[in-house]
């Protein structure tokens, strides 16, 4: 599983998060290894196994040889992680987790391995792929002798497991970018006609976003790429690469605010194989059954903002309720039964009260009203319904017209 997204949007809270409740599981727990790849990656509590690369500062400074070393011991750290990981699962059956924190040097790897082929043979000796930052076959291959290493064994190989999460940066985008598409500023127009800079400085005093679209209306030349959009658009070629190599991924974005955490429905999809000798599920069928459809009906609800006609205003109030059903601060988790009630009450609109009252995603009201449903769940249902819905992953009749009551009670 790929954790996507720009500095600052999470992905580490997340990983840990995961740690934090394998370890509160206990001997039922998976064992944990943190890979950390980068010096600025945050180390995980106890009871981890950390495998590290040196804590030394990164400067502006660094040479090339010295890039290319750091990136080699962190190709070294991932792939001891998983070696300990392996060794627990086909020696002692153990589930096993391991946190890859980040891939990123192993791109840095990859892209001077290609640089000194060319230095030394030529173009022949790379195939284009290579050297237009596309995933050639041998790329491809490289990626996954790290990324297939996840899976579970049979029998016959132990009957342990491998889960991977690993971290993915994409360079954060530039400003003019967060509403979608390019745009162009006067600087970018340096060297053409005079009459053309002036026309891009007039449109600009008029307050107009100079983007592909309107250059083309215009018939003005579209400037060359930045080295930054360069880079940003190589960064998400090789992301969707990877995304092809794995059984999904999350993707975190700023997008997303004020929901905790940041995760794009649209781009976060989990998939995962199953074989004839293994039972491999990629969800709980609890959640399966309260979140059917939910990516289709988020993704149309969000075609309709700034729409007033009933229908839109009702879907838009759904899409709300359940984003706040769904907000999680960084280092918390629930219980899988806690996830049923609040999903399950955004279903039977008993939110839809808070959201038109301002108690919304974000909010400290709303994020009241969530602690105070699940402490009333938590007084007035059996003890043994919420232990089988954690156990089982299932949320029976028994236990959703359980669920159902206590919710009704408490917004009675």
């Amino acid at each position: 599983m790929l954790l996507v997204g720009e500095e600052g949007t999470g992905r580490r809270n997340i990983a840990n998060t995961a740690i934090q409740t394998q370890l509160s599981l206990g001997a039922d727990g998976a064992l944990c290894f943190y890979a950390c790849t980068t010096p600025t990656c945050v180390s995980p509590k106890e009871n981890v196994t950390l495998i590290s690369t040196k804590k030394t500062k990164i400067n502006n400074e660094e040479t090339e040889e010295e890039a290319v070393v750091r990136a080699a011991e962190s190709i070294a750290i991932a792939s001891s992680a998983c070696s300990m990981a392996e060794y627990w699962a086909r020696n002692h059956g153990k589930d096993t987790l391991v946190v890859i924190d980040t891939i990123d040097n192993h791109k840095a790897f990859w892209d001077y391995t290609t640089k000194a082929l060319v230095d030394v043979y030529g173009l022949d000796s790379v195939v284009q792929e290579d050297l237009n930052g596309s995933a050639s076959s041998e790329m491809r291959g490289f990626f996954s002798n790290l990324i297939q290493r996840s899976g579970r064994y049979n029998a016959q190989q132990g009957g342990g497991s491998v889960t991977l999460l690993v971290l993915v940066t994409i360079p954060t985008a530039k400003e003019d970018d967060q509403e979608g598409g390019t745009s162009f500023h006067l600087n970018d127009f340096e060297g053409f006609h005079p009459k053309i800079q002036s026309r891009i400085h007039l449109l600009i005093q008029q307050k107009i976003r100079i983007t592909p679209t309107v250059l083309n209306k215009l018939g003005i030349t579209i400037p060359p790429r930045t080295v930054e959009e360069h880079k940003r658009t190589n960064s998400l070629r090789h992301v969707d690469d990877l995304i092809s190599m794995t059984d999904g991924q999350i993707w975190l974005s700023t997008n997303m605010l004020p929901m905790k955490p940041l995760v794009d429905p649209q781009k976060s999809i989990t998939r995962v194989g199953i074989g004839a000798d293994t039972d491999c599920r990629a969800d709980a069928p609890a959640l399966r059954n309260l979140v059917g459809g939910l990516r289709f009906e988020l993704a149309q609800a969000s075609s309709l903002e700034g729409a007033t006609d009933v229908a839109s205003q009702k879907q838009l109030l759904r899409k709300d309720s359940m984003l706040l059903a769904m907000y999680q601060e960084d280092d918390t988790k629930r219980m899988l039964w806690e996830e049923c009630t609040c999903l399950l009450a955004a279903r039977m609109g008993v939110l839809d009260a808070s959201i038109q009252a301002g108690r919304g995603v974000g909010t400290t009201e709303g994020k009241e009203l969530l602690k105070q449903l699940l402490a009333n769940v938590q007084n007035t249902v059996a003890p043994d319904i919420l232990r089988e819905i954690n156990e089982t992953f299932e949320l029976n009749l028994v236990a959703k017209k359980a669920l159902e009551s206590s919710i009704q009670s408490f917004f009675i």
